[in-house]
């Protein structure tokens, strides 16, 4: 019975453990998501009108529910962007880029965004594919020593 008494805390103490891990980790998970979804809003509203109208499932702070949002299982963190062939209209000046720091893959084609290329998108280091969108010429670029795919 001794021994069944000193098994109980040390039982209670791991399994207390693993709730506050895990609480924690839902907590790191929800702002993460937060941040990301408020980045992508303020690019959504950088478009015209009727982009904003395709981009209608983009509301609330779960983008792993919008259309063309892909999210990684367990982070819960957008790692894709699949925009192509709905014909956006906008700029990339308002997309805070470097809130998506799991980003792999931005493609937007067929989509008519003016202005500059953002420079910092060529510093994400996990950003492997990149699709060019009109008027924008097809280029590399290449930052800390990684190169980036830009296909057209």
């Amino acid at each position: 019975m001794l021994h069944t008494m000193k098994i109980l805390p040390t039982n209670f103490v791991f399994v207390f453990f693993c709730m506050i891990v895990m609480a924690t980790s839902l907590h790191a998970s929800a702002k993460i998501q937060s941040s990301e979804a408020n980045a992508l809003l303020k690019w959504k509203e950088s478009f015209d009108n009727q982009s904003k109208a395709l981009l209608s499932s983009w509301f609330g702070n779960k983008p792993c529910n919008w259309m063309g949002i892909t999210c990684d299982v367990e982070s819960k963190s957008i790692y894709n962007i699949h925009l192509a062939n709905i014909g956006l209209k906008g700029t990339l000046q308002s997309l805070n880029i470097s809130s998506l720091p799991k980003i792999q893959s931005l493609v937007l084609r067929n989509s008519s965004f003016y202005g500059v290329v953002p420079h910092h998108i060529g510093r994400l280091s996990n950003l492997n594919t990149l699709e060019r969108w009109y008027p924008f010429e097809k280029k590399k670029l290449n930052a800390c020593g990684h190169e980036k795919k830009i296909f057209g």
